[in-house]
């Protein structure tokens, strides 16, 4: 089945993951037809080395999202909290009224911008400290 039935397929399934999967990958595709070396063959090297750059930040982000997720878990459950260390090396805390807040919030948002809420949560206290604020104004 090729990329575009993929697409085809999800928006009939109202998938947006997987449209966004099939997009990405005939993207890539199109885009790896189209880097030509002098010979007229692709570039290899090019495209290699985008792959594996590109799989490193993607790891990478989905680790931090684990943590941080699993970070605002523990603390809903905990009496105390639990700390928590940033992508800057800073150390917060992670209340559980916050924690709660915070589900609450990033429950209702779509997966685009739940990834947007993690990234903005785990960079920098002030970006940790933005979103708190943001997802306490809205669960009032």
């Amino acid at each position: 089945m090729s990329n575009i039935d993929h697409m085809l397929a999800s928006i009939i399934g109202k998938d947006k993951e997987a449209f966004s999967s099939a997009f990405a990958d005939e993207m890539r595709e199109r885009l790896a037809t189209s880097i030509v070396d002098k010979d007229l063959n692709i570039s290899q090297s090019l495209l290699s080395n985008d792959e594996e750059i590109a799989s490193e930040e993607v790891e990478e982000a989905v680790t931090d999202s684990v943590s941080i997720i699993n970070a605002v878990k523990e603390a809903c459950s905990s009496e105390i909290g639990v700390p928590y260390t940033l992508k800057d090396s800073q150390l917060i805390h992670i209340l559980p009224e916050d924690a709660d807040s915070i589900i609450q919030i990033h429950d209702t948002l779509n997966a685009e911008n739940q990834v947007v809420l993690r990234d903005m949560l785990s960079e920098t206290e002030e970006s940790y400290q933005k979103v708190l604020n943001f997802c306490n104004k809205k669960a009032q």
